[in-house]
């Protein structure tokens, strides 16, 4: 799917649904993803079949994020502000890396 498709499926989806369903919609995602990365780091030590559902799940759940991260940069219209903000937040944390390393 090309970006502009990609961005005409979103727009569909929140005409459809609405603002405030795609929000919460995107709050419900976020709280599965946080199950699955709890389990995701609880998974050292269970049978190899059950490592592999969880990396799976945990694949499924991060793809609804990212798919409800994009909705909410459309509905806000914010994305040059959270760019701006991921600029920032990536300097700070190599500053921190380096200062932790004598570098």
């Amino acid at each position: 799917m090309t970006t502009l498709e990609t961005r005409d499926l979103y727009n569909r989806a929140i005409e459809r649904y609405g603002i405030g369903a795609q929000v919460m919609k995107a709050i419900e995602e976020f709280a599965e993803l946080t199950q699955a990365l709890c389990k995701a780091s609880a998974a050292e030590g269970q049978a190899p079949e059950r490592v592999a559902e969880i990396a799976d799940n945990l694949s499924e759940e991060m793809a609804d994020a990212l798919i409800m991260w994009e909705q909410l940069l459309l509905i806000f219209g914010n994305s040059r502000d959270v760019s701006k903000w991921l600029e920032r937040k990536k300097l700070r944390l190599e500053a921190r890396l380096e200062a932790e390393s004598g570098e």
